[in-house]
């Protein structure tokens, strides 16, 4: 994604800004590619406090705003699966002390080891244009956008405090 400009042209968006708007453009066709105003259901969600909600919460925000939201209840009902295979495969790979444990090598030992689990459980190729949670479920390709949010979902859901880092380009 790219910087883009409001309709009065005065207004740069960060990158998650404007994948959000890019995504009420797909989800809402009554409106043309120009129209950069932010839809006052996604507003309320750039401006939460995302570090008080659980996995599920966040995954919900990113349902909202990533995907068809006729699909809402399949698409979380398919990350519950899944984040229980997850949880699962995550158990089998790490020693129960490492889950207690708050030293810093091992908070890195379980953060690394549920990257590689996410990528094992949810994630199979990379896709630029794969910014929903639809996708994430139908093809299992995502962008790192998508791959970002699913990260601090798990995070989340295995009690480590995170945020997310941007960059001109990347997230």
């Amino acid at each position: 994604c790219t910087k883009g400009r409001n309709q009065a042209g005065n207004q740069n968006f960060t990158h998650i800004e404007q994948a959000v708007i890019h995504t009420v453009y797909h989800t809402d066709s009554q409106h043309s590619p120009h129209y950069m105003e932010i839809q006052p259901e996604f507003q309320k969600l750039l401006n939460s406090d995302f570090a008080q909600y659980t996995d599920r919460e966040l995954m919900e925000a990113f349902i909202t705003v990533s995907s068809n939201n006729n699909r809402k209840d399949e698409l979380l009902d398919f990350y519950e699966t899944q984040a229980k295979a997850f949880d699962e495969s995550l158990a089998e790979a790490l020693a129960p002390e490492v889950f207690e444990d708050k030293s810093y090598e091992s908070q890195y030992l379980l953060a690394d080891t549920i990257n590689q689990q996410m990528h094992r459980v949810f994630l199979r190729r990379y896709n630029k244009n794969s910014f929903t949670f639809a996708d994430l479920k139908d093809t299992q390709s995502y962008d790192c956008v998508s791959a970002s949010l699913l990260y601090a979902a798990l995070l989340t859901r295995c009690g480590i405090p995170c945020g997310a880092i941007e960059t001109s380009d990347h997230v």
